[in-house]
C-alpha cells in the first residue's frame, strides 16, 4: 500500500489551466451501455456513501451507547455547528465543481481540481478558527462539556472538509469506485480509533471528533494520490475565470446553506433550552435510525447533478424532465420500503441499537421515517434546478423551509420537545419540496446566475 501511494505521489506534475489543455482525467471504466454504466457507478456510489456513512453511523451509535445522554447531546450540538460551516464549504467549492467539472472545465480537470484544493484551505482554516473561538467562549461561559466538543470539531474540520471535496471529485470523473475504496479505509480507521480510545478510557465527544479528523487526513492523502491535481496553476486569467464562475454560481448556494442547515439542525441547538443536552442527544439518536436511507439517497442524488447537467446541456428541459421523473420514482420507492420496515420494528430496533436508554422515544420513529421520502423529492428536484443553473430558485425554496422551521418548528419544540422537533423537520421538508416541484417545471436556464 505504501509503495503504491508513493508511486502515485511521484507522478504529480504541475499543470497549466488553459482552454486548450487536453483531457486530463483518467477514462472511466468501460461499460457496454448507459444502463450498465448507471448500475456500475450507482452501485459504487451507494457503497461509497454506505462506507463513509457507516463509519459515522457506527461512531454515533457507539457514542450514544457508551456516553451519557448529555455528553452525546454535546457532540450533536458541536457537530451541527460544524455542519453549518461545512455547508458553506460545499456551496463554494464542491457543488459548483459537480456542475463545472462535468462541463466547462472537464478538459482541464486536474488543473481545475488543484485550484479547488487550494481554495479549500482558504475556506476551511477560517472555519476551524471560528469553531475554536466558539470553544473558548463556551469555556468561559462555564460550559466545559460543550467547549471540549467544539475544540474537537475545530481540530477535525479542515481534514473532514478536504475529504468531502475529494470524494465528490471522483464522482465528476465517473469514478465512484475510487471514493468507495477511500470509504473502506475510512471505516476501518474510524472503528479502530473509536474502539482504541474506549479501551483506554478516553472516549468522549472531543476524542471521537479527533479520531474523525485523523482518519480523514489519512484517507484524503490516499485520494489525492489517485486524483493527482495540478497544484501549480500558472494561467492567472483562467484561474480568475474559475473563481468568477464559482462565485457567480456559489453566491446563491452560499445564501442557501444556512437555510438548508436550519430545518435539520436548528433543533439540536433549541432542545437544550427545553430539555437539556440530553434532549438533543435523544433527537440525534433517532435521526441515526433514518440516516442509512438518507445517505443512500444522497449517494444516488450526488450522481444526478452532473448527469442532469449533461442531460440539460445536450437535450434541454424535455430530456431533463424525463431523467428527473425516473430518478424520483426510484428514490421514493427506496425510502417508502425503509419507512415501512423501521415503523413495524421500531421498538425492537431502538432496544437493539441503544439498549434501554432511548426506548421512550421509539414511537417517534413512525413519524421520522417519513423524512427520507420528502428528502428524496428535495434532492431530485434540487439537482434539476441546479443543473439548469438556477440555484436562486433552490434558495427561494429553502427560504420557505427556514421560515417554517423558525415559526412552526420553534413553537412545536417549545410545546412538545423532541416530538415537536420531528414534526417541524417534516413540515420544513414538505414546504421546500413543494416549492421545488413548482419551480422545476418552469425555469429557463441560467437566469439565476447572471
Amino acid at each position: 500500500m505504501i509503495e503504491w501511494v508513493s508511486a502515485r505521489l511521484v507522478g504529480l506534475r504541475p499543470l497549466r489551466l488553459s482552454p486548450s489543455a487536453p483531457l486530463a482525467t483518467t477514462s472511466p471504466t468501460a461499460v457496454p451501455s448507459r444502463l450498465t454504466a448507471w448500475l456500475f457507478n450507482g452501485s459504487f456510489a451507494v457503497l461509497d456513501e454506505g462506507l463513509f456513512a457507516g463509519a459515522n453511523f457506527l461512531a454515533n451509535i457507539l457514542l450514544a451507547r457508551w456516553c451519557r445522554p448529555d455528553e452525546y447531546g454535546a457532540f450533536a450540538v458541536a457537530f451541527s455547528a460544524f455542519l453549518l460551516l461545512g455547508a458553506f464549504h460545499t456551496a463554494l467549492l464542491t457543488e459548483p465543481m459537480m456542475v463545472f467539472g462535468a462541463g466547462k472545465y472537464r478538459r482541464e480537470y486536474r488543473a481545475y481540481l488543484g485550484l479547488l484544493v487550494r481554495g479549500h484551505l482558504g475556506v476551511a482554516l477560517p472555519a476551524s478558527a471560528l469553531l475554536g473561538v466558539g470553544a473558548l467562549v463556551l469555556f468561559y461561559a462555564d460550559s466545559p462539556m460543550l467547549a471540549r466538543a467544539f475544540a474537537g470539531v475545530a481540530f477535525a474540520s479542515p481534514t473532514i472538509l478536504l475529504l468531502w471535496l475529494l470524494r465528490r471529485a471522483f464522482y465528476v470523473q465517473s469514478r465512484p469506485h475510487w471514493a468507495a475504496a477511500g470509504g473502506a479505509l475510512y471505516l476501518a480507521l474510524m472503528v479502530a480509533g473509536i474502539y482504541a480510545v474506549q479501551v483506554v478510557g478516553w472516549l468522549s465527544p472531543a476524542s471521537a471528533l479527533i479520531v474523525m479528523g485523523l482518519a480523514s487526513l489519512v484517507v484524503a492523502a490516499v485520494l489525492l494520490a489517485g486524483l493527482r491535481p495540478g497544484l501549480r496553476i500558472t494561467d492567472n486569467a483562467a484561474r480568475a475565470s474559475a473563481l468568477r464562475d464559482h462565485w457567480n454560481y456559489g453566491r446563491w448556494s452560499v445564501a442557501t446553506t444556512a437555510l438548508m442547515w436550519a430545518p435539520g439542525n436548528l433543533y439540536y441547538l433549541l432542545l437544550p433550552a427545553a430539555g437539556g443536552l440530553a434532549a438533543s442527544g435523544g433527537l440525534r439518536a433517532l435521526m441515526n435510525l433514518v440516516m442509512p436511507v438518507l445517505h443512500a439517497n444522497g449517494a444516488l442524488s450526488t450522481l444526478l447533478l452532473p448527469a442532469f447537467a449533461r442531460a440539460f446541456r445536450s437535450g434541454g428541459p424535455a430530456v431533463l424532465a424525463r431523467r428527473t421523473r425516473g430518478a424520483l420514482v426510484g428514490l421514493v420507492a427506496i425510502a417508502a420500503l425503509y419507512w415501512a420496515a423501521i415503523s413495524v420494528f421500531r421498538h425492537d430496533l431502538v432496544r437493539l441499537v441503544y439498549g434501554p436508554g432511548y426506548a421512550d422515544l421509539a414511537d417517534l420513529v413512525v413519524l421520522l421515517g417519513a423524512l427520507p421520502l420528502l428528502a428524496a423529492l428535495v434532492a431530485v428536484k434540487g439537482a434539476a434546478l441546479r443543473a439548469m443553473e438556477r440555484p436562486d430558485l433552490v434558495f427561494r425554496a429553502y427560504v420557505v423551509a427556514a421560515v417554517v422551521a423558525a415559526t412552526v418548528g420553534v413553537s412545536l419544540v417549545a410545546w412538545a420537545g423532541a416530538g415537536g422537533a420531528v414534526v417541524g423537520m417534516l413540515a420544513s421538508s414538505a414546504a421546500s419540496g413543494a416549492m421545488m416541484v413548482r419551480y422545476a417545471g418552469r425555469s429557463p436556464r441560467g437566469a439565476g446566475t447572471a
